[in-house]
């Protein structure tokens, strides 16, 4: 049995071997995510790893690769993850299907499910709508990202004027998938320190749009993921 910072730690080598083929070494593994543990102690645990049999050491590499045991933990990881997020998907699912006859309730249920979900803000209402509902506030605020005061200045007053290009952003996508918007490739000028997934959606008979904004290296894979299950349930 490992340890949950194990878990990360083993799960960040595998999917950079999985990039690279490349033995994957502690200063990689630093630089990919923040454990908030010293270098002596991350030295530590993939040696532990190494020592369960998750990791191996090839000699001429001072990095480390995936055994069979490593990949096998790999994969059952992610796949009872994904089995997590479609329950919770069909949930959401269940949730929106009583609240049909409320379309302010719908809408305002959606931006806070699928801000706890994705961690990141997220607007959701009609197009067309001169006030969009937001959730998320405090997990957007909790990221490294916003600690910078005028950063955080910056992302309240986009937040605060997002009506005024809803139109120009409902435009730029489509009604088939969700558009991933990346720093300059924003729509909105005043947000390119950002990553934002647009995508339209219709509940019942109402066309809306949902936003996911949050920073550029924000999980692009769970958000399209999450947004593509729900869309496709509504």
């Amino acid at each position: 049995m490992i340890t949950d910072r194990q878990k990360m730690i083993l799960m960040t080598v595998v999917n950079e071997y999985i990039k690279t083929a490349q033995p994957v070494g502690s200063q990689a593994v630093c630089s990919t995510r923040d454990f908030n543990v010293s270098p002596a102690t991350l030295r530590n645990e993939l040696a532990l790893l190494e020592d369960n049999g998750y990791l191996s050491h090839p000699h001429t590499s001072s990095g480390r690769v995936p055994t069979d045991k490593g990949y096998r933990f790999f994969v059952d990881a992610i796949t009872e993850e994904r089995k997590k997020g479609i329950k919770k998907v069909k949930n959401i699912a269940g949730r929106l299907n009583h609240l049909k006859e409320e379309e302010d309730t719908l809408f305002a249920e959606l931006a806070m499910t699928v801000a706890s979900l994705s961690r990141n803000m997220v607007l959701s209402g009609p197009l067309g709508a001169r006030m969009l509902f937001r959730a998320g506030i405090n997990e957007i605020l909790s990221q490294p990202e916003l600690e910078d005061f005028s950063l955080r200045r910056h992302f309240g007053h986009i937040i605060d004027s997002f009506e005024e290009n809803l139109g120009e952003l409902s435009e730029s996508v489509g009604a088939d998938a969700p558009r991933v918007f990346i720093g300059r490739e924003n729509p909105i000028s005043a947000a390119r320190d950002f990553s934002m997934i647009v995508s339209r959606c219709r509940l019942f008979s109402d066309e809306g749009v949902v936003v996911i904004i949050g920073p550029k290296r924000m999980n692009y894979q769970k958000n399209l993921e999450l947004l593509n299950s729900l869309i496709d349930m509504l």
